[in-house]
């Protein structure tokens, strides 16, 4: 059991990725965070999160934080801001962990965006996310897509790598929900783990799945471990006996730029076979950050995949409408004038806080048609 510990949140709710131009893939997006990095129970031993250097997590304290003002935070902002990129739930956390004040500071937040009519989306670990289908209107909102994370199809060893996140089965069975609903699906099979999780015939079994159960996008990615990410890892198949695994693991990830990564010729076959599989099921496929967009279907608006997530802007009748897909770099429907009237944002990495507040020859003639 955690104890839980709500905390006001002080700063800005809604912000961009934090890395930069040289480095982006990600299109813009609108982060908003409900707990402080790392806090979250399903206790992933390859979190990116739990490695920040200001990350303490529940294992460690005994107890998970959450923000509980984010929703009226969240109201404000929306209230006061011109331009809203996607808003994306949640990028250090699991939103819909096995925690009653998360998971109701999730629908109370889910239900101030769906108030504004903006984008949104969330990538989970939970089956617990069908709470949303519980919100008055939110079937028939047209602006949500849902990521759902399945790291491998066997179970047990989703039970040694996130041990407090939902079954598989389960997963799978929301996916399967949701489509059926209407609503647009993605598959992130991330992280995959060489030498563990990266077995073809079980990645092609989550293909066919992803496939009958009407998913439309598969994200994929072979990660990085920092030194805390690796031994957590190390220390979860060595308890349970398997030390061989984790040599196989530790062989295939090789120190580059400070991480320990797949070698890149590996990622880039490794990729590309997949792609070609997703592809052959009649699925689109993109690579989470390690490799760039030709590595993607090209057809898809960016690395996200679901063509309902846009950038917004407010209309003379201060109402949000939609202008592109947010991914200033590859898919700008006008870099010259472009609808959200900010030229900026094609520089901006992430954007500043004060474009969102601003614009310039925005034309409210501009229909989702032009999309």
């Amino acid at each position: 059991m955690f104890k839980v510990v709500p905390l006001t949140l002080k700063g800005k709710v809604i912000h961009d990725f934090a890395y930069g131009l040289r480095q982006r893939k990600c299109p813009h997006m609108g982060l908003v965070n409900l707990t402080p990095p790392g806090q979250c129970i399903h206790l992933c031993s390859y979190c990116y999160a739990r490695g920040y250097r200001w990350s303490v997590h529940p294992e460690k304290t005994g107890e998970v934080m959450y923000y509980s003002n984010i929703p009226e935070k969240l109201e404000e902002e929306l209230s006061a801001i011109t331009l809203c990129p996607p808003l994306y739930l949640c990028a250090t956390t699991d939103v819909f962990q096995p925690v009653d004040e998360i998971i109701q500071s999730t629908v109370r937040t889910v239900e101030t965006i769906i108030r504004f009519g903006v984008s949104f989306h969330i990538v989970t670990k939970s089956a617990l996310v069908r709470k949303l289908l519980e919100i008055p209107g939110f079937t028939s909102y047209p602006y949500f897509f849902l990521q759902m994370s399945i790291e491998t199809i066997d179970d047990e060893k989703r039970r040694i790598l996130s041990p407090n996140s939902s079954p598989v089965k389960d997963r799978i069975e929301t996916l399967r929900l949701f489509s059926s609903k209407g609503f647009y699906t993605v598959m992130r099979i991330d992280p995959i783990i060489f030498g563990y999780t990266d077995s073809h015939d079980e990645i092609l079994q989550l293909l066919h799945a992803a496939r009958e159960i009407g998913v439309k996008h598969i994200i994929t990615s072979t990660t990085r471990f920092d030194t805390q990410g690796i031994q957590a890892v190390r220390d979860r198949l060595t308890k349970k006996g398997l030390e061989k695994t984790y040599q196989r693991v530790k062989e295939s990830y090789t120190y580059e730029k400070g991480w320990l990564r797949v070698p890149r010729r590996r990622r880039e076959r490794f990729h590309g076979e997949l792609k070609a599989e997703t592809e052959k099921l009649g699925m689109t496929y993109a690579v989470c950050t390690e490799l760039d967009k030709s590595y993607d279907s090209p057809s898809i608006p960016h690395c996200e995949g679901s063509p309902n997530s846009h950038m917004m802007v407010k209309n003379s009748e201060g109402k949000f409408q939609p202008v592109c897909h947010a991914d200033c770099l590859r898919s700008c429907p006008n870099q010259e004038e472009p609808p959200c009237g900010m030229p900026q944002l094609a520089v901006q990495y992430p954007y500043k806080e004060k474009t969102l507040f601003k614009r310039s020859g925005f034309s409210t003639q501009l229909k989702l048609h032009s999309l």
